[in-house]
């Protein structure tokens, strides 16, 4: 069963699946925002980093430059409309 946008929104780390659930991007562009939020925890974090193939959430939202409170008020609207 596939994840939903709430379910995502969740989870402390992302993968590249998981933020093309979440901004409902495609995978390339998906893809390179994990890049660049990749590149964010590697500075962050440095060797403390605990997920080397997953991404911060907030590292994700640094990068699209989103709100996560406008973010989850997005999703919650939406899932009323669906």
């Amino acid at each position: 069963m596939a994840k939903t946008r709430l379910e995502v929104f969740q989870q402390g780390y992302l993968n590249i699946s998981d933020i093309a659930i979440l901004l409902k991007r495609p995978w390339v562009k998906a893809k390179k925002i994990y890049l660049l939020a990749d590149a964010v925890d590697d500075e962050e974090l440095g060797i403390y980093r605990t997920e080397p193939h997953l991404v911060q959430f907030t590292s994700v939202c640094k990068v699209a430059k989103i709100n996560p409170n406008m973010l989850l008020k997005q999703i919650k609207s939406a899932s009323l409309v669906e």
